[in-house]
């Protein structure tokens, strides 16, 4: 006679148990990754600086948001994984509309992310006209010493902060008399964020000694 061993009623029990929670959390986590989604209006903070024609669109990743949520290779989301374009980016007015749209959806999408949206368009407003600001106020040229000085001392501390004079038609050597054009690079995000309108990017010149300068 052939006899078989008894399980015990207990090794059954668990088994049992164990095979429904393991279904009810196959359950759970298909429901949760349909519905735990990452929230577009959370995952994105954005901004309009400058001002009436000189706006611009500022977009700020939420790290700590983002992080919540885990790619299916284990790492955390973060602003590297998302791809972004925005159709409008400066030059703004009031009443303007522009489009933030995320790219790579198919891809973050087979790593598990999902998104509540993947496109809003938003409108401008708030923005307020701008003053006419002049960067070559109190700004000196002149030679000395048979070099020719930049000289920004006198100048606000927007244009000591944000401006960098240059000469646009450099030569080997200038002499008194000489007719120098000045250029400038400047932070047009920072002029707009103080109210300003850079109007005149560039002005000509005739170098002068330095006690001659005016």
């Amino acid at each position: 006679m052939i006899k078989f061993n008894k399980i015990p009623i207990l090794l059954i029990v668990c088994i049992v148990i164990i095979t429904a929670a393991f279904g009810l959390f196959m359950l759970i986590d298909k429901d949760d990754k349909g519905n735990n989604k990452v929230l577009f209006d959370k995952a994105f903070t954005v901004n309009i600086y400058g001002t009436q024609g000189e706006g611009y669109v500022d977009i700020q990743f939420e790290e700590e948001y983002l992080e919540g949520f885990v790619l299916r290779d284990g790492t955390n989301l973060n602003k590297e994984h998302i791809q972004l374009d925005v159709n409008r980016t400066n030059n703004l007015s009031n009443e303007d509309a522009f489009t933030i749209k995320i790219l790579n959806e198919d891809s973050l999408r087979k790593q598990g992310i999902e998104f509540d949206k993947y496109k809003m368009s938003y409108r401008v407003t708030g923005l307020k006209d701008g003053i006419d600001y002049n960067v070559f106020k109190d700004f000196k040229i002149y030679i000395d010493g048979g070099q020719v000085m930049l000289d920004n001392s006198d100048c606000s501390n927007f244009v000591k902060d944000n401006v960098i004079f240059f000469i646009k038609n450099k030569v080997e050597s200038y002499k008194e008399g000489d007719n120098v054009i000045v250029g400038v690079y400047i932070d047009m995000n920072a002029a707009t964020d103080n109210g300003y309108n850079i109007k005149e990017l560039e002005k000509e010149y005739v170098l002068k000694e330095q006690e001659n300068n005016q």
